[in-house]
């Protein structure tokens, strides 16, 4: 009997299809099993490395024998693995010699190695990595990183210079972020942030020249101050809102004065900055007058103008705060409110002076102030 040709060719296709499917399958399985293999023997070396890596962190273990327990295991990225958690959550003596032992058992020149190598993904672990460890001897190559086209190069070495702390890259990391890549202004600001308090020394010196109280030394806070003058294609004020943020971050309370003088010719978007960093400090500038901010003709600035008054406490501007019981935001009326609950017998005086008004906005705030005073 003679098969059917097209019968044929399709009995064929279907053990062809039937073996490939085979084949992924028993490959899918052979990888699970790869990788739990490799797991259990990652999990059975974490055990030798904890007892090996707090002894020696205790002191009850030379660096060279614990370096030496490491490089068994013959594996940097397991290393890596283990040490991270740890690296990240060290400071002082104990990251020192933490890294002291990731330098002897060969995991820094294993990665510095990395940075030259063909994969994107292996550059940019190597990039970060770097980083975390603060090895400051590859920020020059992470700079050069960051004056690549590839995004992720851009965001690997920005993540490393920031995680180092090595300040002498915040200007040119900031540049960088805000002009060469597509991340948001928040995106930035959290991977700046990352540089630590020191940053601050920086941003604080370029605002004392910006405003006339001092001048900028060194070439990093010339470089910020360049920014603010707007020798870039970024508008200063995007400059001046995430320096500003990083020093509220930071509760940085040395940049207050250098704050209370940019406040005099800032912009609104920049004030909005500034009073958001005075509520973040949790103070402000000695001798700051708040009351031109409780008039301002931006809803948003006259909004936290009302919150940051409780640390002046300024009677003359309870007026002021008053007037504001009847703006034409309700989260002005309800700050402006919440300000006067707090100005002593005085404030609750106006509230329950309005609470009289048959209707109105002004009306309406203070008796939801005073009643939630009530409950609470």
């Amino acid at each position: 009997m003679i098969m059917d040709p097209y019968l044929y060719i399709l009995v064929q296709i279907i053990f062809v299809i039937a073996g490939l499917t085979i084949l992924f399958l028993l490959a899918i399985v052979l990888l699970r099993l790869f990788h739990s293999l490799g797991e259990k023997r990652y999990r059975q070396m974490t055990e030798d490395w904890e007892d090996v890596f707090f002894g020696y962190l205790q002191g009850e273990l030379t660096l060279e024998e614990a370096a030496a327990v490491f490089k068994k295991a013959n594996s940097y990225p397991w290393m890596w693995r283990f040490l991270a958690p740890y690296i990240r959550s060290l400071d002082g003596d104990d990251f020192d010699q933490a890294k002291l032992l990731c330098r002897q058992a060969g995991l820094i020149d294993y990665y510095k190695k990395r940075l030259h190598h063909r994969s994107v993904t292996q550059k940019a672990l190597a990039a970060r990595t770097l980083g975390s460890l603060r090895c400051r001897e590859s920020t020059s190559d992470l700079l050069a990183m960051l004056h690549s086209k590839n995004p992720i190069f851009i965001l690997a070495a920005a993540q490393g210079l920031a995680a180092s702390g090595d300040t002498s890259a915040f200007a040119q990391t900031t540049r960088t972020l805000l002009n060469h890549t597509f991340f948001t202004f928040e995106g930035a600001a959290e991977i700046l942030s990352r540089f630590g308090v020191e940053s601050c020394k920086a941003i604080t010196a370029a605002l004392e020249a910006k405003t006339g109280s001092g001048t900028a030394e060194n070439p990093v806070e010339k470089s910020l101050l360049d920014h603010l003058h707007g020798k870039d294609s970024i508008e200063p004020y995007v400059y001046y809102s995430l320096y500003i943020d990083l020093l509220g971050n930071f509760r940085y309370r040395e940049a207050l004065p250098a704050l209370g003088k940019l406040a005099r010719f800032a912009d609104q978007e920049t004030m909005v900055h500034i009073l958001k960093a005075f509520l973040r400090i949790g103070e402000m500038p000695p001798g700051f007058d708040i009351k031109p901010y409780l008039k301002h003709d931006y809803w948003v600035v006259r909004n936290f103008a009302a919150q940051v008054w409780k640390y002046s406490r300024d009677q003359e501007a309870l007026p002021l705060l008053e007037n504001l019981l009847s703006d034409p935001y309700w989260w002005v009326r309800y700050h402006a409110a919440r300000a006067l609950s707090e100005a002593g017998q005085n404030g609750k005086t106006l509230l329950k002076r309005k609470t009289t008004e048959s209707a109105g906005a002004a009306a309406d705030i203070s008796r939801y102030i005073l009643e939630l005073n009530e409950v609470n």
